[in-house]
């Protein structure tokens, strides 16, 4: 008998896998939030030839395999930090930003961006940092600990007539987690994983993926020092979560939307500063907000005035440009001095 030849299985096909295996029994947010479609662009762009999806086909296809029951937490991690950032990458090139790695990227004590894009006033740096829940690993087994013990219930109640659901409520966040602190959270974890001689190599944007640790960020009125809530639940003027993450200043008081009218919308001063005042560097910060339904967007805070003195490689585009370049691949900008904050000051 002629033996059949093994047909290798795709990065989609290894993901659905991992999300079958799951099914029923446990949840993984990095699983559930991967989307199939974009697996299949990864490898497609692979075979096409595009040397950094290469690279990223075949990683996601390591770890995605590495995956052999709910527990592997490691491999899921480094999983979706893989797919973080072919998404950066994907989502610039279709917005005709085309990036490319940085020459000597993880050589021996080398510390640079993660990618080039070759611009025609003189190359632009990215950083790219993917967030991990608050809690890390444990906060991921309590979510998967949760959905446990609803499909168990719902298990148990299906052997009696009738329609039955169970609620699972995920937060990347501690339950009671205020927007003061989801804020602190998000520039605790992106501090502790920037290296300032990465940032400083040469003209770095910073480029933050929100896929697993979200903010309330599902209107551009995020990027403004504050905004004014038109509708549910109450009437109130709040902080925006995004400003603060990249602008916030120590002792600036975070308002946040009442949990129902007549209710105070005070939360407390923050106890942290903005990752633009600890990395002025920095030409500005550009968050990837993933969508359940629709694409992912890209808000981004414009730096102004960097402070380029330190950079071993030095600037080639004006103020002017560097904004320009910033809004074109943006979905919503605003700048260090909120000069465009009146697009969104009211949030409907």
């Amino acid at each position: 008998m002629t033996a059949q030849p093994t047909v290798e299985s795709s990065i989609a096909d290894e993901h659905l896998r991992v999300a079958q295996m799951m099914s029923g029994l446990t949840l993984s947010w990095p699983i559930q939030t991967m989307d199939r479609a974009l697996l299949a662009e990864i490898e497609s762009r692979g075979s096409a030839g595009e040397p950094l999806m290469q690279e990223c086909a075949r990683d996601l296809k390591r770890h995605l395999g590495a995956i052999q029951q709910p527990e592997d937490y490691a491999p899921i991690a480094q999983a979706y930090a893989v797919y973080a950032e072919a998404l950066a990458y994907i989502l610039l090139d279709k917005r005709k930003v085309r990036l490319e790695r940085t020459p000597g990227t993880g050589g021996h004590a080398q510390k640079r961006p993660d990618f080039l894009h070759k611009h025609s006033k003189g190359d632009v740096f990215f950083e790219v940092k993917c967030l991990d829940f608050q809690g890390g690993a444990t906060r991921h087994k309590d979510l998967a600990d949760d959905a446990l013990e609803v499909a168990a219930d719902l298990d148990g109640r299906a052997r009696q007539a009738g329609v039955h659901s169970g609620v699972l409520e995920i937060s990347a966040f501690d339950e009671q987690a205020r927007p003061v602190e989801r804020i602190e959270t998000l520039i605790d974890k992106t501090i502790g994983n920037l290296k300032s001689g990465q940032l400083k190599y040469g003209p770095c944007i910073l480029i933050v993926d929100m896929g697993r640790l979200q903010p309330e960020a599902q209107h551009p009125c995020s990027l403004l020092p504050v905004y004014y809530n038109d509708g549910f639940p109450s009437p109130a003027c709040v902080s925006g979560e995004l400003w603060h993450v990249a602008l916030g200043r120590m002792g600036d008081m975070i308002y946040q939307l009442p949990e129902f009218e007549g209710k105070s919308n005070l939360g407390r001063p923050l106890q942290r500063e903005g990752i633009l005042h600890q990395h002025p560097e920095l030409l500005g910060i550009s968050f990837i907000l993933p969508r359940l339904s629709r694409e992912a967007e890209i808000y981004s805070i414009w730096n102004e005035q960097p402070d380029m003195t330190g950079l071993q490689n030095a600037c080639g585009l004006s103020e002017l440009e560097i904004g320009e370049f910033i809004s074109s691949y943006s979905d919503a900008m605003n700048d260090t001095q909120n000069t465009y904050g009146f697009e969104y000051v009211r949030r409907p």
